[in-house]
């Protein structure tokens, strides 16, 4: 059987999976290892340096799928959501990759919302229940739209002075956590 790649584990799950090994009279102070990966070193022993190793694996995949990463650099495969999970600010950082990885709200063919997301806290859970609720007028039947498409339309539409507006857009914007569906 096929050991999973690091970015598409949870931290949790890296973390028993890992080794990490003290190095001497070296600059870094461990080197990680993931099955049969090699994934360098890192500055600390412990969970920090196995996380340091992990998050550089999400991140780095995540690069290489942005819009920043050269074209003739060889992708891997995205990181899977529980494995951005541990690291929302990945998404902040690489915009991109949320619609990547699919992250949408969308009106089925019989009228139904539906979103899939990445909010991590209940407060940001409601808030998308809330819009799927007073802007999901905004999908038109048998659409799909991005998180990030439909925060664009709740702020061409509305006044985004007006806090609960805001609110909406921003937290749109910021999707991040684990992958959830909702339905209304």
């Amino acid at each position: 059987m096929k050991s999973k790649l690091p970015q598409h584990v949870a931290f949790a799950e890296f973390r028993e999976g890992a080794t990490i090994q003290l190095l001497n009279k070296h600059g870094r102070v461990a080197s990680v290892s993931y099955g049969d990966k090699d994934l360098g070193f890192v500055d600390a022993m412990g969970d920090r340096g196995l996380r340091q190793a992990h998050k550089r694996e999400v991140n780095n995949a995540l690069y290489l799928h942005s819009e920043f990463a050269s074209n003739d650099m060889p992708k891997p495969s995205l990181p899977t959501a529980e494995a951005i999970a541990d690291y929302p600010d990945l998404l902040d950082k690489f915009p991109i990759a949320a619609s990547i990885l699919g992250f949408y709200a969308e009106r089925n063919c019989q009228g139904m919302l539906v979103a899939r997301y990445c909010f991590p806290t209940d407060e940001e859970q409601q808030v998308l229940k809330y819009v799927m609720t007073i802007y999901g007028f905004l999908i038109a039947r048998n659409e799909r739209v991005s998180l990030l498409e439909l925060a664009d339309r709740i702020a061409g539409r509305y006044d985004v002075s007006e806090p609960r507006n805001r609110v909406a857009i921003e937290t749109l914007r910021s999707g991040a956590g684990v992958s959830r569906y909702v339905s209304h």
